[in-house]
């Protein structure tokens, strides 16, 4: 699934689903995760804040970015790293990020929707949208 709209968007009412999905992610820095779905995005500029908001997956959502080449970037198996914030990307590059559960199978109680959110806006909380200091 390509995600073009990068400049403070949110996908929203539990756009994605987990359920229904086949796909198995067998290594990666968090393990093996299941009923995986892959999308990708072409990076405009170094700067990109991604967030997963789990909705009825809950809890079970895990989520991997990977650069072009399958190396992984990043890796998130808890609420708390769910918040996915780099400053180094290379404009022009191509990047997958990759949802899924951490237990495998059909039911519903391992499975849900989540949405996507996405900013390559930098404000001055990074590096990337620092505010210029001059002499007034």
């Amino acid at each position: 699934i390509a995600l073009t709209d990068k400049d403070s968007w949110c996908s929203t009412g539990g756009a994605y689903t987990t359920i229904g999905a086949t796909g198995t992610m067998s290594s990666s820095s968090i393990g093996t995760f299941y009923n995986d779905l892959w999308f990708t995005f072409t990076a405009d500029n170094p700067f990109l804040q991604l967030e997963l908001v789990p909705g009825t997956l809950g809890t079970n959502a895990r989520m991997v970015i990977q650069d072009a080449s399958g190396n992984e970037i990043y890796g998130a198996n808890s609420t708390n790293e769910y918040k996915f914030v780099k400053e180094d990307l290379t404009a022009g590059a191509q990047y997958y990020v990759i949802v899924g559960s951490r237990i495998g199978g059909a039911s519903t109680s391992y499975n849900g929707t989540f949405d996507l959110c996405l900013n390559d806006i930098p404000t001055n909380d990074y590096r990337q949208g620092a505010i210029a200091l001059t002499d007034k």
